[in-house]
């Protein structure tokens, strides 16, 4: 993905690939799916059973960022990976702990699906609100159900010491509420218990404890319309390459086996990350070498204003050269934000590197161009697709 000229793509048997003038057509047993790329950044070629694909030296020398759907589709075409999305028709939901006035009365005028809501207060004023413009709000509310998403802690979202959702011995009342008051209609109930959760014991754990709800409210009287099981499922931060699909199929058996749905019930899932964290990366330059005493450092024009996760959260991103085939060396790399914490990562083996090569940072494709700032008067990112 990130060595493209480096390692071609091997075609499995049975699949066959076309090269045309912007397009390449991969055909199986499972399917076909195409994709295009642009002849005058990149050459593609078939050399026996293997697909080469170089970028050209006039791109190198600006901002070289390689194709990766090449060696996607062939895999998916002959592993039958190729995951059929339904959208359901349930459109937007809003979510958040501290929803604004203003957000509220614009959720109000177009329509939003569902509010999520996290606390009776919160209740009390999109009452207030939709009476105001004389309609009527949708809305599930956000149940903690204490558990344990054995992620991060800034990334747990679903234990009881955390700001999110409402506990459920408290559940019965407010929703009682919500059905008596005028303008609101009660439909569900939501959860999310955290991100970047890579086991699936968590989801098992969530399973269980939507039941234990659904349970609770259905022996007093209160049925539910739809279930928002939410989202967490993780991504392969360290092996991209090769490990690019998340095992979705481990995720929805956790749900097909361990959820007591009832008849007629919407199920909803939240997936965002484990979708496209590896569609994207961050392309940045090398500014500077600077050698230290015990250390080397990668100094890059990138830094947490346009990722913050390693800031934030220790992430890691796996790190490429994409300009040198040296021998390897240790460097920290590193940001030009004035911040200690402005690191993407700390003793790791890069080829030798040098003041103008192009660093690629993987899986950047969430949590990034999304949480960039213009701390220390810094530009916002230009996320392209023109490579």
């Amino acid at each position: 993905m990130s060595r493209v000229g480096k390692y071609p793509v091997i075609v499995p048997e049975g699949v066959n690939v076309t090269i045309e003038a912007e397009k390449i057509l991969v055909k199986g047993k499972n399917g076909e799916l195409s994709c295009p790329y642009n002849p005058n950044q990149v050459s593609v070629s078939l050399d026996g059973n293997k697909v080469v694909v170089s970028p050209k030296a006039s791109l190198l020398k600006k901002l070289p960022h390689l194709p990766i759907a090449c060696p996607n589709i062939t895999d998916g075409i002959h592993k039958s990976k190729i995951f059929h999305t339904q959208i359901c028709a349930c459109g937007p939901k809003f979510a958040g702990v501290g929803k604004a006035d203003w957000e509220i009365d614009l959720a109000l005028e177009l329509g939003i699906a569902c509010f999520n809501v996290e606390s009776e207060a919160e209740l009390d004023v999109i009452q207030e609100r939709a009476a105001l413009k004389n309609k009527v709000a949708n809305i599930a509310f956000r149940v903690n159900p204490n558990v344990d998403a054995n992620t991060h802690a800034n990334i747990t979202t679903g234990l009881a010491e955390n700001k999110f959702g409402i506990e459920i011995p408290m559940l019965e009342p407010i929703i009682r509420k919500a059905i008596a008051l005028p303008n609101i209609a009660f439909k569900g109930i939501h959860f999310h218990i955290g991100s970047q959760i890579t086991e699936m014991e968590p989801f098992e754990a969530l399973c269980h404890k939507v039941n234990e709800v659904q349970d609770l409210l259905e022996s007093k009287g209160i049925e539910l319309e739809s279930i928002n099981v939410g989202g967490g499922l993780g991504v392969d931060y360290d092996n991209p390459e090769t490990n690019y699909i998340p095992d979705f199929k481990s995720y929805f058996d956790v749900f097909r086996k361990n959820l007591k749905m009832r008849a007629g019930q919407q199920l909803h899932f939240e997936l965002g990350r484990a979708i496209v964290a590896q569609c994207g990366r961050l392309i940045t330059k090398v500014l500077y070498v600077k050698q230290g005493t015990s250390k080397q450092f990668v100094i890059v024009d990138a830094g947490m204003t346009e990722l913050i996760r390693p800031a934030l959260y220790d992430a890691h991103h796996k790190i490429v050269n994409l300009s040198s085939e040296d021998e390897l060396q240790k460097y920290d790399v590193v940001g030009p934000i004035c911040e200690s914490s402005d690191v993407f990562a700390k003793d790791i083996l890069l080829p030798k590197t040098k003041r103008g090569d192009i660093i690629a940072l993987l899986s950047a494709g969430a949590y990034g161009e999304t949480m960039a700032s213009k701390y220390n008067l810094r530009k916002l990112p230009q996320a392209t697709t023109e490579f």
